[in-house]
């Protein structure tokens, strides 16, 4: 019984939150309980259901009497407390049935964990199926069901993995619980029978499951009966949406992520099944003879598989069901049984005659010639020569396999029709090392370059390996081969590319190259008729490197020796190189097929520039030009091979031509073409360039986007082409985002202005277009740490007055989307609430809050919550609370309203911060609003602030 004392306790925190979150955070006396009971605390309370704050967004609170319950389940054994699992027992069923109006549970995560960690405490006996069938309610859930999910499979289950029947029923139960697998519901605008809209997904995560299968696998298969393998069997089967579903990687093959629910329940049912072959072997048996009558492979294959696992056991049944496998199922269905085969041939040992008969008459009727599309007579070979690898442990079998190989020059062997995925560093291995490449001529090397192939189809040195260890040898040893290149006028295409590879790769190493050489080899090699006419291809070559490699790998080689001021091949190489370059283009601007192919649709045109064999020579072109004009304006001279010269008219011809990529260097070398090659040419181009031919158009502007420089006078000669952007829907996003960038930059410059109805950035504002007004709230927020940064000293005045001015011009932005989109508007769409959390972040500008400001503040703080802005807003907020004296007054309105919607918790220092300037600063009555908020909600970091400035209860 409870004294006065103790009920006046009671009567003065009744309906006061915080005091009764307080309350039951530190009481663990058994006293209490009957009081508090007869007191209506233990009943189901809505007050505890998931809080939709607007719409799509919940808090989910904690109910504040659990940790009081769990410490009364932790006093259950004690003598004279017997009587509480039953009240527990009767609060846990009570408030998992109970239902709203609507018939929805509580559905609070925090809520049900809980009572699994208070159940924990009890004794098996007292855990009743009716609590255990509870569990399908706590993991149903809207929301994550992470914490009981936890608690559940690492505590909860393993409590019951014991000797007692009993136990093992409830165990069985759990099991068929957290394995369940569900599908979320359609939305309404789609058709409920649609089964493409229906994802399927497990109600436990996989992490835990994965886990709690892996220990107690053991367990589970020795005490548990075979109803846990059926209910897993059917659970198994919805999941299989095709014949061969599930069977395409080895069932010995550990995935290290479990995503899809099939792959779970198959590591759970692979455990389970092996546990139960070695500890009953006639239920067992009764099970796998089920498997290999299924219709979905994915059974039989599982079958082989616990066969391979333990074939001292079940040898005598598989040669039973080899026997009796008439139709020969099991070895036509290597695809999907490969692997499962290989581990019991390979194990099938001390064969007598009859055996061995036995086998290669089923390995020879197991695949026709008909079977087979191409190369029928190779495939039907090889077929049979998988078989023999996994047997060829016995002499008899191993001559059948050294005929057949010897026959296909292949090594092959049965395996998934997926493998696990590897990673290499290469596509086979060298024949030649470093060492042995090194002590070659070249004249040897390329005699074997031309001669060696490919050996062995998956293990053996390749020609792959080969060109892969040359290009490193390359990279390390450059002046070897550069000195005497012609014995590889006649090498293969991919041999050569490596050559080359290597050779940029020392460059960008610091290596000093003889350029003329190698210029005088690339131009004697793209010469030859047999060159263009893709004479040089090399067989058995993964990569199928051909003509098209050379040309892009010889770009490349010219972009990164003229791109470097410091650091160039010699002027007297321009006449040699413009040569080359020349000598590409005329031929590729001949074929008219790789002509249209340049011109195919594409979506990043910087990308395809950058990889495609016309956008890589085309910017070496303008690499070599720029290099040329750098070197004319040093020597004051011109050079015989220029831009006036001849370079321009070859750049007009890919321009009249309509390649795509020679509009893309344009756009991204705009200023260089218009500030050192050719003002007025490019004056012109930027003319003529029109939005009716999209993909030109498009591929400019990507290109000149791409820019991180803006030069004013360009940018005004680029006004049109702005105007069209702004209304242009480009394939490539980030164009977009640059476009908004470009004139954001303008604007603060001053030169775009707010108010002028013509100016770009206006055309924005007035467009409104969502993605593009949170881009330029973006972009302004960025420059946060350029505009308030400490200034250098010598630099201050100018400076400070520069970047004084920049943030006037972001807060007149705000100032304008205030006024003209929301100060009049009381109901906000979507869109706008997205907008305004951005605006948020540009309280990083503000260098007080006013009058003025503060409605600005006040009309985004419900909203921070999306896209996940509190965090910046609060450590904005906590920085301005004590700028000028009436801060605190409008910190504290502010956070009020940021609690309409949302419950940040983080940065909590910076919450912190805030509400102990609001108690210093005599704003009492919103600190203490702003702790009560936080303590209903379940949190309690804000408690002994709150106590420091109260009195004690």
């Amino acid at each position: 019984m409870l004294n006065k004392k103790e009920l006046e306790l009671l009567n003065r925190i009744k309906n006061r939150t915080v005091y009764e979150n307080k309350f039951f955070e530190k009481r663990s006396e058994t006293k209490w309980f009957d009081e508090l009971k007869k007191r209506g605390y233990f009943i189901p309370n809505l007050n505890t259901r998931p809080q939709e704050t607007e719409k799509g967004y919940f808090l989910i609170p904690q109910w504040n009497v659990l940790p009081y319950l769990e410490r009364i389940s932790q006093q259950i054994n004690i003598r004279g407390n017997e009587k509480y699992i039953d009240e527990l027992r009767l609060i846990i069923i009570e408030i998992s049935k109970y239902k709203d109006s609507e018939g929805q549970h509580i559905d609070n995560y925090r809520t049900w964990r809980y009572f699994v960690k208070i159940l924990l405490n009890f004794p098996n006996n007292k855990i009743t199926l009716k609590i255990i069938n509870l569990i399908p309610i706590w993991l149903n859930s809207r929301f994550s069901t992470m914490l009981p999910g936890s608690e559940i499979t690492r505590k909860f289950l393993p409590k019951f993995l014991t000797d007692n029947p009993d136990d093992i029923k409830k165990a069985e139960k759990i099991i068929k619980y957290i394995t369940s697998i569900k599908i979320p519901p359609v939305g309404k605008e789609k058709k409920r029978d649609s089964k493409k809209d229906k994802k399927i997904e497990l109600l436990v995560d996989s992490h835990f499951l994965k886990e709690v299968f892996e220990k107690y696998s053991e367990d589970i298969g020795k005490k548990c009966s075979e109803k846990v393998i059926k209910d897993l069997v059917e659970k198994v089967r919805k999941l299989l949406k095709r014949k061969e579903g599930g069977t395409y990687r080895s069932f010995y093959e550990e995935l290290d992520y479990l995503d899809e629910p099939l792959d779970v329940l198959t590591f759970i049912l692979k455990r389970i099944l092996i546990a139960k072959a070695k500890n009953d072997i006639n239920i067992t048996l009764k099970i796998l003879k089920i498997f290999l009558k299924e219709e979905y492979l994915y059974f039989p294959k599982m079958a082989l598989y616990v066969i391979g696992n333990d074939l001292d056991d079940y040898r005598e049944f598989f040669w039973k069901i080899l026997n009796d496998d008439t139709e020969n199922f099991i070895l036509k269905n290597t695809s999907s049984f490969g692997d499962e085969l290989k581990h019991i041939l390979e194990n099938l040992k001390e064969l007598t005659d009859e055996q061995r008969e036995i086998l290669k008459n089923k390995i020879e009727d197991s695949a026709k010639l008909e079977d087979f599309k191409e190369d029928q007579k190779l495939h039907l070979a090889l077929h049979k020569q998988k078989f023999y690898k996994a047997l060829s442990h016995e002499q008899y079998f191993k001559k059948l396999y050294d005929e057949i190989k010897n026959v296909t020059k292949y090594d092959i062997e049965l395996r998934p029709a997926i493998g696990k995925v590897e990673v290499s560093s290469g596509l086979g291995i060298s024949p030649l090392t470093k060492e042995k490449i090194l002590q070659m001529s070249n004249k040897e090397l390329a005699e074997f370059l031309s001669t060696f192939r490919t050996t062995d189809y998956w293990k053996g040195p390749s020609i792959n390996g080969l060109s892969k260890i040359l290009k490193e040898v390359i990279k390390e040893s450059p002046e070897k081969f550069i000195n005497d290149l012609n014995p590889f006028l006649k090498t293969g295409y991919l041999y050569v590319y490596d050559i080359l590879w290597g050779i940029r790769d020392a460059w960008e190493d610091k290596k000093i190259l003889d350029w003329g050489k190698l210029f005088e080899f690339i131009r004697q090699y793209i010469t030859s008729e047999d060159f263009w006419n893709d004479k040089y291809t090399v067989k058995d070559d993964d990569w199928k490197a051909n003509r098209f490699w050379i040309l892009g790998i010889i770009g490349e080689l010219v972009k990164k020796g003229t791109i470097n001021d410091s650091r160039s091949f010699s002027e007297k190489y321009y006449s040699r190189v413009q040569e080359i370059i020349f000598k590409i283009l005329d031929k590729m601007l001949l074929d008219k097929k790789e002509l249209l192919e340049s011109q195919a649709e594409r979506r990043d045109f910087i990308i395809y520039a950058l990889n495609s064999t016309f956008g890589k020579i085309t910017e070496a072109l303008f690499m070599l030009t720029y290099r040329i004009k750098k070197f004319e304006k040093e020597i004051k001279s011109e050079q015989p091979v220029s831009w006036e010269i001849n370079i321009k008219n070859k750049y007009e011809l890919l321009l009249e031509n309509e390649i795509v990529e020679s509009y893309v260097w344009l756009g991204r070398y705009l200023t260089i073409f218009y500030l050192l090659l050719d003002k007025k040419w490019t004056e012109e181009q930027i003319n003529q360039i029109s939005p009716k031919k999209q993909q030109i158009w498009e591929a400019f502007m990507q290109g000149y986007l791409n820019s991180n420089k803006i030069d004013i006078n360009l940018y005004k000669l680029m006004q049109p082409h702005y105007e069209t952007a702004i209304e242009y829907k480009f394939k490539e996003e980030h164009s977009s985002e640059r476009v908004v960038q470009h004139i954001c930059l303008v604007y603060l410059q001053g030169i775009e202005k707010i108010h002028d109805k013509n100016g770009l950035f206006r055309k924005i504002l007035d467009k409104w277009n969502l993605s593009q007004i949170k881009e330029v709230i973006g972009w302004f927020w960025m420059q946060r740490d350029f505009i308030t940064e400490p200034i250098e000293e010598k630099k201050k005045l100018e400076e400070t007055v520069r970047m004084g001015k920049m943030r006037e011009l972001i807060i007149d932005f705000w100032r304008w989307v205030y006024q003209n989109k929301y100060k009049e508007k009381e109901q906000l769409k979507e869109e706008a609430k997205e907008i305004l959390s951005e605006l948020s972040k540009l309280t990083v500008f503000l260098e007080k809050i006013d009058g003025e400001n503060y409605e600005w503040l006040k009309l985004s703080a419900p909203y921070i919550h999306v896209d996940f802005n509190a965090p910046f807003f609060l450590k904005y907020l906590n920085n301005l609370k004590d700028k000028n004296k009436d801060a605190g007054k409008y910190v504290g309105k502010i956070f009020l309203e940021i609690l309409k919607n949302s419950t940040p918790d983080y940065d909590q220092k910076d919450i912190r911060s805030i509400v102990e300037c609001l108690y210093a600063s005599g704003f009492e009555e919103c600190a203490n609003e702003i702790c009560k908020i936080y303590g209903t909600r379940g949190f309690e970091f804000l408690r002994d602030i709150y106590e420091k400035n109260h009195k004690k209860i």
